[in-house]
């Protein structure tokens, strides 16, 4: 991949030949900090890369998949603007049939993560790289910092797969299938323990897709199923749903528990439990440098402190973070990555990256209560505190809104 510094959004990709500037080589996945071109720099970059592909073939779908982009991005394919996304932890994608070639293609990407002057005027929804107080000011996570790869498919492609399962055995398949015209698709899965002896679950169903994103919930029922406890009450009895869609495949692990809050008091698969927990922060500040053993060792170190739950504060971890809480029987309480005081304008933003927070998460046993706000009033550092600003946050504090 290349990269330039661009000071205003393009206003289309045939801007990015007009760049006098050297474009640079950057890694990706990666963060532009972490390159000498490119250090405690905050804005807007323009990443290029071409690649060789095939073109699609008969009724072939070809999507173009993002895993992780921090912390907005918009995307061109050989000229044609395929979308933008915004917001960090989520996978994106879009639907890049029309514009792939066969041969080289040229991918442009221009990626925007602004500096965030103030405590209290943030207009990122970034947790704790939006100016929190424990983290360094001049460090920006930008870049796109995670996979990025092309998906072929049939006529229908898996978008999202999510899967739950309460105690008594009931279960249910989210499945968002995507088309670009309306179309007959056939759904199978299977559900089979991991690792254990225990009776399965299977479905088949026939469903009509629409043009776009449709989304489908298929019922299915688990005989006796083994339930998911916290490491100190239980076992962590783990299942796949394996789903096959006209011959595309998607996987997805999870357990069957039950988490209720009842006066503020946490239930897990019915019984009252009491929690011993910890604020657990990014393994790294750079996302991307995040290995699967350091963050395994992360979840260790917790239950080896005899925890039983930990809380991520203010932002979304990586995945292999939860699969190691899901595998250990640590409980997560799962902070959304808002804290203090935000721009209006966030709200709509904020609402989106919720609902897929809680679907990329879902599937994971270990994750039992998500925060919506992290101490959502006035807080000012101590070298900035006056009279005023003290009193504000104590009315702010004690006030109803809360």
């Amino acid at each position: 991949w290349e990269a330039v510094p661009v000071a205003a959004p393009l206003p289309g990709a045939e801007e990015a030949k007009r760049i006098k500037r050297p474009w640079a080589s950057v890694r990706v996945p990666g963060h532009w900090q972490l390159e000498d071109a490119f250090a405690a720099y905050e804005g807007l970059v323009l990443y290029r890369c071409r690649f060789e592909a095939r073109a699609p073939f008969g009724l072939e779908m070809l999507s173009l998949r993002f895993g992780g982009v921090y912390y907005s991005a918009r995307v061109w394919l050989n000229g044609i603007y395929l979308g933008s996304h915004e917001g960090y932890f989520a996978a994106f994608e879009f639907d890049c049939t029309e514009a792939v070639i066969g041969g080289e293609n040229e991918l442009l990407v221009e990626v925007c993560s602004p500096e965030e002057p103030e405590e209290n005027d943030r207009k990122t929804i970034g947790g704790v790289w939006a100016r929190w107080d424990g983290m360094s000011p001049h460090i920006n996570p930008g870049g796109i910092f995670r996979e990025v790869s092309v998906v072929r498919s049939g006529k229908a492609h898996v978008r999202s797969l999510g899967v739950e399962a309460d105690p008594s055995g009931r279960g249910r398949a989210f499945v968002d299938l995507y088309a670009r015209r309306r179309t007959r698709a056939s759904l199978k899965g299977w559900v089979r323990p991991l690792g254990f002896e225990s009776p399965g679950a299977e479905f088949e169903e026939d469903v009509w897709v629409e043009p776009g994103c449709t989304r489908f919930e298929i019922r299915f029922f688990l005989s006796h199923p083994r339930l998911w406890w916290t490491w100190d009450r239980g076992e962590q009895p783990l299942y796949e749903l394996l789903l096959v869609c006209d011959g595309e495949e998607e996987r997805v692990r999870f357990g069957v528990r039950s988490v209720e809050l009842r006066d503020w008091k946490l239930y897990l698969n019915g019984e009252r439990t009491f929690l011993r927990g910890i604020n657990y922060l990014p393994t790294d500040v750079y996302p991307a440098r995040s290995s699967e053993d350091r963050l395994r060792v992360d979840a260790e170190l917790v239950r080896g402190a005899n925890m039983n739950a930990v809380r991520v504060h203010a932002h979304v971890a990586e995945e292999g973070f939860y699969a190691a809480c899901d595998e250990l029987g640590v409980l997560v309480f799962q902070d959304f990555p808002l804290q203090w005081i935000h721009r209006r304008e966030i709200l709509e933003p904020a609402i989106a990256q919720a609902k897929e927070m809680a679907r990329d998460l879902r599937n994971h046993p270990s994750i039992g209560v998500y925060l919506a706000h992290d101490e959502p009033f006035y807080v000012a550092p101590p070298e900035k505190w006056t009279t005023l600003g003290l009193l504000r946050t104590t009315v702010e504090v004690l006030s109803p809104r809360w």
